[in-house]
């Protein structure tokens, strides 16, 4: 995913062990969202349809944003939960 991996270099430049911190928290996030794919609710100012966001574990300033489908969840974009989303996802 684009989005980790840019936001994991950054991170790695000025801080690795921040960075080591930020991808054990959005594992530990992921792995909450596949055991309780409804724990979010869905997005209804998005264009596009079953969009849900949660909040990365100890960095709520930073979002997934994902879709439950039939075999699971599907991650469809990570970042910083001040941008505005409603155009981008």
């Amino acid at each position: 995913m684009d989005d980790l991996r840019a936001l994991l270099e950054y991170l790695t430049s000025k801080s690795p062990q921040a960075a080591q911190r930020m991808h054990d928290s959005i594992l530990e996030t992921c792995a909450v969202l596949g055991d309780n794919p409804y724990l979010a609710v869905k997005l209804d100012d998005l264009e596009v349809a079953n969009i849900r966001r949660f909040p990365v574990i100890h960095y709520a300033h930073y979002s997934i944003f994902y879709r439950v489908t039939d075999a699971g969840v599907e991650i469809v974009r990570l970042g910083f939960g001040g941008r505005e989303w409603t155009h981008i996802i």
